[in-house]
């Protein structure tokens, strides 16, 4: 009897130190464990020690890294985690990805990745409303710029109304005088584009007292523009040549014979006096003057033979009675109001 006695205290004090040894010590940093799964009955390792099925609260565990090992049946999950002084760190075993994880960082991730993802709606949000904005501004704008295109068109049309009522106002009230300045003051005017790659010549004249019209023209070289929208020759000779013949007959039946040369040729560079050489000769009844014009200013010049002048700019040339205008002006009217 004495001897089972001492044999149950000898067991009872084994059971003692050996909880006293799994235990912390006293005054050791410790912390908790929590262990879920996601399979029922899973057993849980510590550091290779068993402490139990899942769900599992284990508390007093030493602070630092603890391998945890997860186990249901055949399947075996390992991981390895670190305890901070005074944590519960909650695990659990997700056998289905093969891992498990720290379900509070998780749940951290799981809150950045929403935050994020409601940021980034707020601000798909934020532009389909900007752009949304923008398209009802672009409409309106257009609706205006239509509106305000229409006006114009309208107050166009009451412009030419008035302008042709005025007209036909005028021309009822035409004198003899008054037709015969309008058609003989202005014989012809030529205008010259100042175009690039392509001489563009048109002509402005009355067919009733101009005939036998006929023109010719040519370019050669080839030309840029500057920034300064200077024409200059790329690659020469750059010349561009327009001649045009053609006859007048005035109020008393005399016919003219008109030509008119023009030519212009263009530098390779800045010089001086501008960028090209223009040169203009007309003819009457085949007595010639001729001008010339390097300038880079448009300067009007003139030019007389018998009765006419010839009025020459860089865009332009016309033929005009000069008799006819003095006429005009003595009468104390302007040449403007016979364009």
């Amino acid at each position: 009897m004495r001897q089972k006695l001492f044999l149950s205290i000898g067991i009872l004090t084994v059971l003692m130190f050996a909880a006293a040894v799994m235990a912390a010590e006293p005054g050791e940093k410790t912390g908790n464990l929590e262990v879920s799964s996601s399979l029922i009955g899973t057993r849980v390792y510590v550091d290779d020690t068993y402490k139990g099925d899942a769900d599992l609260f284990i508390e007093n565990v030493s602070v630092g890294q603890h391998t945890i090992i997860c186990r249901q049946g055949s399947q075996t999950i390992t991981d390895t985690f670190t305890l901070q002084e005074g944590e519960t760190l909650k695990l659990k075993a997700l056998f289905d990805s093969s891992k498990i994880v720290n379900i509070r960082e998780a749940e951290r991730l799981e809150a950045e990745r929403k935050k994020k993802e409601a940021q980034a709606k707020a601000e798909a949000e934020k532009q389909a409303e900007k752009q949304e904005a923008k398209a009802r501004a672009d409409a309106k704008r257009q609706e205006e710029l239509k509106k305000q295109a229409e006006e114009a068109r309208r107050a166009e049309e009451l412009r030419r109304s008035e302008a042709k009522k005025t007209e036909v106002k005028r021309v009822e009230q035409k004198s003899a005088t008054e037709e015969r300045r309008e058609l003989h003051l202005n014989i012809i005017k030529v205008y010259i584009e100042d175009m690039d790659q392509d001489l563009r010549v048109s002509h402005k004249s009355n067919q009733k007292v101009v005939g036998k019209y006929a023109e010719r023209k040519s370019q050669t070289g080839k030309y840029h523009r500057t920034k300064m929208d200077l024409l200059l020759c790329d690659a020469g000779p750059c010349v561009k040549e327009w001649a045009a013949s053609f006859s007048y007959t005035d109020e008393s039946g005399k016919t003219d014979a008109f030509t008119i040369s023009w030519k212009e040729v263009v530098f390779n560079a800045l010089t001086p006096s501008g960028t090209n050489k223009r040169d203009l000769q007309w003819c009457l009844n085949g007595a010639c003057k001729k001008l010339e014009d390097a300038s880079a200013e448009d300067k009007t010049r003139e030019s007389a033979l018998d009765r006419y002048v010839a009025i020459w700019t860089k865009s332009s040339v016309a033929i005009r009675r000069s008799d006819i205008a003095q006429e005009i002006t003595a009468a104390g009217k302007s040449l403007e109001d016979y364009q």
